[in-house]
């Protein structure tokens, strides 16, 4: 009765269940967040914890993003400067209020790209096909059939989805603003070119894929600003509340005291500030939602589209000819309907 007893209160809890799947046991958990994940939830690992998606995602693109973000402030900033000065000659009449708006954001920007420093941290994508833990094979299932198939699929290399999707991203951006911009000819050939281009690149990206036998791993994460961790371990702290209060007191101090009487150098300044803000909220939202949205999307058709025929089995390893028949055939399926709606349009604009 007593070893029974004592045997019962050293046995070891149950694991947790998984966040996102309550029905799974966790196999382990976020290093930083204590984030209990299931086997398929375990996707990554920051200086070889495992993690989860969401912290990864903060750790490996929190500096680019803040980079981005002050980059796209600067230049959101020049812009309207210089709108402004073209439309309404402000260096003629405000010079002192331009400079100093300049040297804020400056500022500002350099503040914001120093707020994404954080400790150095190695993240990889852990292979899907890694077991986590000890897994046990389902209902009706060989063990040497999920042992073969591990083998078969660790064989195979492995490209990144995220990595291609930009390469051939690229090259579709460059021929739509390079060719148009190198010849002249009627607009609906240059369009038309622009698919011819278009189709290269899917059918040599496919047929290199599926000669050399690669497939494609889905590794881009995208969370949204207000479905991240709030923090992440490691971050360099920001300068002291007291040294912005001194920068802002030698800002009020270094004013003459006769610049605002006639409410027209406040009035500057105020809406200098709102300038400054409207010009960091859309660059928050060109960095943080626009550009990350469109690239998701583009991600997703590129995975539904290119990912699956790389990753299919057409027996196109080491042989060239098959490899390029599949490529074209299967880049001509994906490029005809834009093809033909160019056409079409064409056709209606006569």
């Amino acid at each position: 009765m007593t070893a029974t007893a004592t045997a019962t209160a050293t046995a070891a809890p149950p694991p947790a269940p998984c966040r996102d799947h309550p029905r799974r046991a966790s196999a382990v958990s976020c290093g930083d967040c204590a984030r209990p994940l299931c086997d398929e939830c375990y996707r990554f690992r920051v200086d070889g914890r495992p993690a989860c998606a969401r912290c990864a995602y903060e750790w490996s693109t929190r500096t680019a993003r803040r980079a981005s973000l002050a980059v796209s402030f600067v230049g959101l900033c020049a812009g309207a400067a210089f709108v402004a000065e073209r439309r309404f000659g402000v260096w003629e009449t405000s010079p002192v209020e331009l400079v100093f708006g300049a040297l804020a954001a400056l500022v500002v920007a350099a503040l914001i790209a120093r707020s994404g420093r954080t400790a150095k941290a190695v993240v990889e994508a852990r292979d899907p096909d890694e077991p986590a833990a000890e897994v046990v094979p389902a209902a009706g299932s060989s063990v040497y059939r999920v042992s073969a198939r591990r083998v078969l699929l660790a064989a195979a290399p492995r490209v990144s989805g995220r990595a291609t999707a930009l390469v051939l991203l690229a090259c579709f951006a460059a021929s739509a603003v390079l060719l148009p911009a190198s010849v002249r000819l009627p607009r609906w050939i240059e369009a038309e070119l622009v698919l011819a281009l278009w189709w290269l690149a899917v059918a040599g990206a496919l047929t290199a894929l599926l000669y050399r036998g690669f497939r494609l791993r889905d590794d881009h994460v995208y969370f949204t600003p207000w479905g991240r961790p709030p923090d992440i371990k490691g971050d360099v702290p920001l300068p002291a509340r007291s040294s912005k209060a001194r920068w802002y007191d030698n800002l009020g101090g270094g004013c003459d005291p006769g610049c605002g009487g006639d409410g027209e150098g406040l009035l500057v300044m105020v809406a200098l500030a709102v300038a400054l803000g409207l010009a960091l909220g859309a660059a928050w939202v060109l960095v943080e939602l626009a550009l990350p949205l469109v690239f998701a999307l583009m991600y997703w058709l590129f995975m539904r589209a290119i990912g699956r025929v790389a990753n299919d089995r057409h027996g196109c390893e080491g042989s060239l000819a098959r490899a390029l028949g599949w490529g074209l055939g299967w880049a001509t399926v994906y490029v005809a309907p834009v093809a033909l709606a160019t056409w079409a349009l064409h056709a209606l604009r006569r």
